[in-house]
Parts: structure tokens; sequence; C-alpha cells
């Protein structure tokens, strides 16, 4: 899936929010384990809603090969051995070696602009 052939049919708020949502997810699964969803209980006041076109940004700056390479991992649940064929890579260390470094990219510019996690956030 190249980006210019990349058509979102949601918008890019939407888009971020089901990426945010399917790792909290993930992560609550491997902390909570088997607690149902509805048992959980979220206050209002303690939701923040991310900065997408700040996040946007960020993700477009690290170029068009990183964005659709992390897409792919994180969004459509790909696994490294999927990601190494669709992009060419010889292996999957390969991969797995360009996903970091397209991790890197996006964490050294954060860095520089002397960004925090919560600058994020609303």
């Amino acid at each position: 899936l190249m980006l210019k052939d990349f058509k979102p049919q949601v918008s890019d708020k939407a888009y971020l929010m089901g990426i945010v949502k399917k790792q909290w997810l993930k992560h609550r699964q491997q902390v909570v384990g088997n607690e149902r969803i509805e048992q959980i209980e979220i206050s209002e006041d303690n939701i923040q809603i991310p900065l997408t076109n700040k996040l946007l940004l960020y993700l477009q700056k690290s170029g068009a090969k990183c964005m659709n390479l992390l897409q792919s991992f994180y969004y459509e649940k790909l696994s490294m051995k999927q990601v190494a064929g669709r992009f060419a890579y010889k292996s999957e260390r390969s991969a797995t070696v360009q996903k970091y470094k397209c991790l890197e990219k996006i964490r050294e510019e954060i860095k520089q602009k002397s960004l925090h996690y919560e600058d994020f956030f609303e």
C-alpha cells in the first residue's frame, strides 16, 4: 500500500483514534487479562484528545515509506515477515531494523523540538 494510493475512508482523527484504541486495548488485555471491557469505568474528565495534526506532521516528516511501514505493522497488524514481503526487504530482520529506524527518526524530531508526551494532547 503506497501513501499516494491510500485514500482513508475516515478522518485523520478517527484513524489515529482507532490506532490508539487498539493499542490501549492490547495493553489493557496484558495488564488486566480477561476482564470485560464493559466492566472498566472511564471518567470522561481523564480522557485526553490527541492533537492529530501534530501527530500526523511528525509521521509525515519520517517519510512516506516509514509511514506506510508503521501503518502496516501497527494498524494492519501485519507480521514482520509480511511487512518484509510487502516492502521487498531481504528478511524479517531487515524490516525490523527499518521499523526501528523509522521510529527513531520520529523520536529524534520530537526530541529536537523538546516535545513531551503531554504536548500531543489538549
